[in-house]
């Protein structure tokens, strides 16, 4: 992968962010993206990982990639299967196999994932309320069952089970807690309005 040489460099970060955003139906005015994704009740995420956790959190992702030369620049990861990556690069759409991109990733992503409606950090065993519900409700979605209405939502040893069996099930450490990881994932598992980063299999 290389940057196009009629495109200035420098304006890698802007064009990625801006497909970046286009991928969820709004437009990116060049500056603070993370400030802007608030502003649509999205959260932001920055870190440093693999391709199974993009393939985890299963949303379009900006990229910092460096080309033969070891020159920086953005590119936004749109779509990923077992063997090809495919990228907007500068307004171009390109596909790359999954062992050239391993040679030119930092590791470095940026994604958008929306925000779910709890007020905790942490939710754990034994906590109660508004929260606890919407942990009940999402992972009554995510098994295929209807959460019966309770008048006082507990995190008891049955949800925490469920809790663990999820963060099993994605790759994350089965701690019952949870944290902001947990929160993304199971926020993004049943949000069908979202980008998808993974193209679904058929028949399965």
């Amino acid at each position: 992968m290389e940057w196009p040489a009629a495109e200035p460099r420098e304006r890698s970060k802007a064009l990625a962010f801006t497909a970046l955003f286009r991928a969820w139906g709004a437009d990116y005015q060049e500056g603070d993206a993370c400030l802007q994704a608030i502003d649509m009740g999205l959260s932001c995420r920055n870190a440093r990982g693999g391709l199974d956790e993009l393939r985890q959190l299963n949303r379009p992702a900006v990229l910092l990639l460096n080309d033969k030369q070891g020159r920086k620049f953005h590119a936004t990861l749109t779509l990923l299967d077992d063997r090809v990556a495919i990228f907007n690069i500068a307004n171009e759409t390109r596909a790359v196999a999954i062992d050239v991109l391993a040679e030119q990733w930092s590791g470095q992503y940026t994604l958008l994932w929306r925000t779910p409606p709890v007020t905790q950090q942490k939710i754990q065993l034994g906590d109660r309320g508004p929260d606890v519900e919407w942990l009940r409700i999402q992972l009554a979605q995510i098994n295929g069952t209807l959460a019966e209405p309770v008048e006082d939502p507990v995190f008891d040893e049955t949800l925490l089970r469920q809790v663990k069996q999820f963060q099993f099930a994605q790759g994350l450490p089965p701690t019952g807690t949870v944290g902001p990881q947990t929160l993304m994932r199971l926020s993004g598992a049943v949000d069908t309005t979202a980008p998808r980063l993974v193209r679904e299999q058929r028949g399965k």
